[in-house]
């Protein structure tokens, strides 16, 4: 309650008048009455600025210096206003303030064509509000009939008005105001391209601030005749890729130069970012030519080199993998090894999965100069990069050799990888064919010493890629060999194991080879293991290959025996036999050229003990010592020694036997045997054993080579030609009247 009070200096009828007044007030107190008033000091102001602009243009009864005065003033009323109306306003929804502020009634003021009332306006109605500015407004303001100097003038103010950090209102100002009434074709000048003196004036007059915001393509198709050479000084990072995009940039390097000049102007790192995030924008990468690449490379790398040191994982990861892969192929190892100089491990794990991205890419030389500088960085790291903080993740050699060299391990060797401590049958499935190569013949490795490895290896061969892996593995593998003066694999199982899963794998292919292929890989690629050819590997040949193809494979076979041990050498002997009797219409009779078998003593001999053998004929000759031992272990002991007798007994028991023996077997023992060979010859015509001409065909082909060689050529010219060469027909007359 109330209570009067003299001393009060209020009498009770005031009293009651303020009670009155406070009551009032409260009823007033709701949204409506907020908004009228702000709307009626909205409207109070377009009546006094159009009152300004009246006295602003009559004679100029106002100075320029008092104009502005009472301008500022103006716009305050607007803004405290405006301050007042947030500070009362509740959180009611349903208005627009732009509308409670009466902004495009009080357009409707004036004359939109004069530059000067739209000035006005804008810095009166329009600026204290651009906040308020959504996409339906500025699509409404964009459809006003503005000339395009008054167009000017609001993108010139509302540049002045926003600050750079504003970004998504700038974007809402040039995609709904800008753009959509340059792209007017009902407004009086469509692209406000008139009367602008070259490109660079018109992206200034009608684009201001915002002009960073559009694309070039947009640019271009708002004007015709603009130039995004005449103003690279003022195109945005992103603006200046989609430059080099569309220009045509690919082939020139000079304006690869210019572009870049602009980018050092200012922060580098951040315009150089921009520049490369726009050219690799929706996960397409623009296709250099390979030098306009490398000057793109160089030049970024200058740039971003110097803030390396400074890059956690998060950071290498955005430039290896998303920024530099345009360009990325270009990373020369001078490069590779100054950005991994000083990084742990985990960078440099995301290094080598990015560069390894665009591998494909790269020329030779420069896979083998990064190779060369990745493997130094494992050295140098050797103490550390097997422990478990560079192992996270990481759970078999083959991951090992993955994280850290990604495919430019083809290009190490073998030796150089195992350093590491790699298992080679862990990581057998990433090795190149050359590496696999180099761990089968490895003697550390003891792979040819275990079937199963073998077995590892040539399916990962056969699966990863047919017959080019196999090509280059036998490249390599033949290569190798003759460095070490290997002749044959010497386990008979790793052999076997490779002679067949080649031949299998080979198979489908056979139909397209040429003669030429058959002898690669019949006379080269496979002699190391020729000594496990049998007969039924030969059916994977297809029956109509040519007889080149099939002279070239025969070849093949042929030639094993003259580096194969005579007691390894019997499944190359019987394949020869088969194949002649499949090919049988390339076979042919035989020649009338005289034929010349090579002996070569060491191979036959090689498994050959004849000690035994001397022992024995030194104190006994008998015809049972004598048929106790081979004809092979007779050649290879001093036949010589033999009678003529000795030597028909011999030949007699072995013929008889109807073992067959090489062609080389009996030339060897005919040579040692020559001084009683004619005389024994002559005698065992007079007998009839009854063996098989198979038997006899390998000695008769041997005896007609050593007693041939041994004719003087005027022994050949001679009368008595029949005469000297009685032994042999003699020899023949017992194989003919045994058929």
């Amino acid at each position: 309650m109330l209570q009067s009070n003299t001393t009060s200096g209020i009498s009770t009828s005031e009293e009651r008048t303020v009670t009155s007044q406070s009551n009032g007030f409260q009823d007033t107190c709701n949204s409506k009455n907020l908004r009228d008033a702000s709307h009626m000091i909205s409207a109070a102001v377009d009546t006094l600025a159009g009152e300004l602009s009246c006295k602003k243009g009559n004679n100029a009864s106002l100075t320029e210096d008092k104009s502005n005065e009472l301008e500022q003033n103006l716009r305050q009323i607007v803004q405290f206003t405006l301050k007042v109306f947030n500070g009362l306003r509740t959180n009611e929804s349903g208005f627009s303030v732009l509308d409670i502020f009466g902004v495009l009634y009080s357009l409707r003021l004036g004359n939109h064509s004069d530059p000067r009332f739209v000035r006005l306006w804008f810095s009166l109605k329009m600026a204290p509000l651009l906040p308020y500015a959504d996409e339906n407004f500025l699509i409404e303001l964009s459809n006003q009939n503005f000339s395009c100097t008054s167009f000017q003038e609001l993108v010139e103010g509302m540049s002045e008005e926003l600050t750079t950090s504003d970004k998504i209102k700038e974007k809402l100002i040039y995609r709904n105001f800008i753009q959509v009434y340059l792209s007017r074709q009902n407004s009086p000048e469509p692209g406000c391209t008139n009367n602008v003196n070259g490109s660079a004036v018109w992206l200034q007059k009608n684009f201001g601030d915002f002009s960073k915001i559009a694309t070039l393509e947009e640019l271009q198709q708002l004007n015709d005749d603009f130039s995004a050479a005449e103003v690279l000084s003022e195109l945005s990072s992103s603006q200046l890729a989609q430059y080099v995009q569309s220009s045509g940039a690919s082939n020139d390097t000079d304006l690869i130069d210019r572009v870049f000049e602009e980018l050092e102007d200012g922060n580098a790192l951040e315009n150089v970012d921009e520049f490369l995030t726009e050219l690799t924008a929706n996960g397409e990468v623009h296709d250099f030519q390979p030098a306009v690449r490398d000057h793109v490379m160089n030049r970024t790398f200058l740039i971003i080199s110097p803030h390396l040191p400074h890059f956690n994982k998060d950071d290498y990861y955005a430039w290896f993998h998303v920024k530099l892969v345009s360009i990325l192929a270009s990373f020369t190892p001078v490069m590779l090894e100054k950005a991994t100089s000083n990084v742990n491990c985990t960078n440099y794990h995301v290094i080598v999965s990015g560069i390894a991205k665009v591998f494909p890419a790269m020329p030779l030389h420069r896979k083998q100069g990064l190779t060369d500088v990745l493997l130094g960085y494992l050295t140098n790291s050797a103490s550390v990069i097997n422990e478990p903080v560079c192992r996270q993740g990481i759970e078999s050699d083959a991951e090992w050799v993955e994280a850290n060299l990604g495919p430019f391990s083809q290009f190490t060797t073998y030796s150089e990888l195992k350093v590491f401590n790699l298992s080679g049958v862990a990581v057998v499935d990433v090795l190149s064919p050359q590496q696999k190569a180099e761990f089968v013949l490895d003697a550390d490795s003891g792979a040819l010493l275990d079937v199963e490895v073998v077995k590892a290896v040539f399916t990962s061969l056969t699966e990863s890629g047919g017959e080019e892996q196999l090509n280059d593995f036998f490249q390599g593998f033949t290569n190798i060999i003759k460095q070490k003066n290997i002749t044959i694999v010497a386990n008979p199982a790793a052999q076997d194991t490779i002679l067949n899963l080649t031949l299998t794998a080979l198979a489908p292919a056979f139909e397209d080879f040429e003669p030429e292929d058959f002898q690669l890989w019949f006379q080269v690629y496979l002699a190391p293991v020729m000594a496990s050819l049998r007969p039924d590997s030969l059916r994977v040949i297809p029956r109509n290959i040519s007889c080149a193809s099939y002279r070239e494979i025969l070849s093949g076979l042929q030639q094993s025996l003259k580096f194969l041990p005579l007691a390894v050498s019997h499944g190359v002997r019987s394949s020869i036999t088969s194949l002649k009797e499949t090919f049988t219409g390339c076979s042919g009779p035989d020649s009338f050229a005289c034929k010349k078998t090579t002996v070569d003593e060491n191979l036959i001999c090689a498994a050959v003990d004849s000690s035994k053998l001397q022992q024995t004929l030194s104190s006994d000759n008998s015809s049972t010592a004598l048929c106790n031992f081979t004809i092979t272990e007779h050649a290879c002991s001093s036949a010589t020694s033999l009678t003529h007798s000795n030597l028909v007994t011999l030949m007699k028991c072995s013929l008889e036997s109807q073992r067959v023996y090489p062609v080389e077997v009996w030339k060897l023992f005919f040579q040692k045997a020559s001084p009683a060979l004619d005389q024994a010859l002559e005698t065992l015509a007079t007998m009839a054993p009854q063996n098989s001409n198979l038997a006899l065909s390998s000695a008769l082909e041997a005896l007609g080579e050593v007693k041939i060689a041994n004719l003087s050529r005027e022994q050949l010219q001679s009368e008595n030609l029949i005469q000297i060469s009685q032994p042999i027909l003699a020899a023949q007359h017992l194989l003919f009247t045994n058929l």
